[in-house]
């Protein structure tokens, strides 16, 4: 009974014993933890890029605590990527809208209008007989509508002039020209006189003078009359003009 007895006390003693040192291990392990976990650096998973931080509590309990992983900045594009966006977003030219207004009817073409071909010039070279009171044709023909150059030269020693008149007025033309002979202002006339008869005339053209009449041919085919209207030469000195189509 006494050997239990002291068995019981040796094994209390012996449990409070072990208690205390358990107790006091307990304290050492946990001081010691808390001691490397304020020490050592966080280090992050590698794998996932997650924080991991080991605590322990007093009690022993390992806990694991998950950061949230730190926001990663945009990405940078490349000069290739960039290129290819300018590329992509480069702005179109607008492009011209159809005219919805309606086109006007093309105009008809209008009709060519032809120049008549230039009227060929009927050149006509006359002379004075010297000494004869005649002209060095007594005929010669031009053609109705054509533009005519008379050349008239007078080689003679005397005054004279040429005038053309309308078909059969030879003798009313040598009246008026015989009156003003009589007219004081004849000569300032050049002796042509003025009457409805006369169509074309010449200055008094001096000795060796030369002059140039030019007009258009009636368009009347006829016998035109041409004379000299120096006062007393009319009878003598005239002539016919053919114009003919």
């Amino acid at each position: 009974m006494k050997n239990n007895l002291f068995l019981y006390l040796c094994l209390g003693t012996f449990i409070a014993c072990a208690s205390e040192t358990k107790t006091q291990s307990e304290g050492e392990v946990t001081e010691a933890i808390t001691l490397d976990n304020q020490e050592a650096p966080v280090q992050p998973d590698t794998d996932t890029g997650v924080v991991v931080e080991e605590t322990y509590e007093g009690s022993g309990t390992l806990t694991e605590t998950e950061e949230e992983p730190a926001s990663q900045p945009d990405a940078v594009a490349t000069p290739a990527e960039a290129k290819s966006v300018a590329t992509t977003t480069e702005a179109k030219p607008a492009q011209p809208k159809a005219s919805t207004t309606p086109k006007a009817a093309a105009k008809p073409a209008e009709p060519v209008q032809t120049k008549p071909a230039p009227v060929q010039a009927n050149t006509v070279i006359m002379s004075i007989v010297p000494d004869m009171m005649k002209f060095d044709k007594e005929v010669f023909t031009v053609i109705a509508g054509q533009k005519v150059i008379i050349e008239l030269e007078n080689p003679d020693g005397m005054q004279h002039n040429m005038v053309i008149s309308k078909p059969g007025t030879l003798k009313e033309v040598g009246a008026a020209a015989d009156a003003l002979a009589r007219d004081p202002k004849g000569a300032q006339l050049n002796y042509v006189p003025q009457i409805p008869a006369v169509l074309f005339a010449t200055k008094l053209l001096n000795p060796e003078e030369v002059v140039t009449l030019t007009f258009t041919a009636p368009s009347e085919p006829g016998d035109y009359t041409f004379v000299c209207t120096f006062p007393g030469h009319w009878r003598m000195m005239n002539g016919i003009m053919k114009v003919t189509k």
